[in-house]
């Protein structure tokens, strides 16, 4: 089974610096960016258009592991596990 994840939202309820912006949204994107950065932007990505929407869904490969950025924002909470249903594409 693919594994796809639900960043946390970046647009929240309570103002942030005069924005919208949702705390844990804020730290999953830092995240990201540090791992990237940690990468040397260097990147794979596997893509799927699923969903009931029929969004892009995305596992993101970084060279210094061998597990996906998924999982790691997943471990710390930044993420929610989705699973990819049969229906979509």
């Amino acid at each position: 089974m693919a594994l796809y994840i639900n960043p946390s939202p970046l647009r929240g309820e309570e103002k942030v610096e005069g924005e919208f912006l949702s705390p844990r949204g804020i730290e999953a994107k830092e995240y990201v960016e540090r791992r990237f950065a940690e990468n040397g932007n260097q990147m794979i990505i596997e893509t799927r258009k699923l969903g009931k929407w029929r969004r892009w869904l995305a596992k993101v490969y970084l060279p210094d592991t061998g597990r996906t950025l998924n999982e790691e924002l997943i471990e710390r909470d930044l993420a929610k596990k989705i699973r990819a249903h049969a229906g979509g594409g």
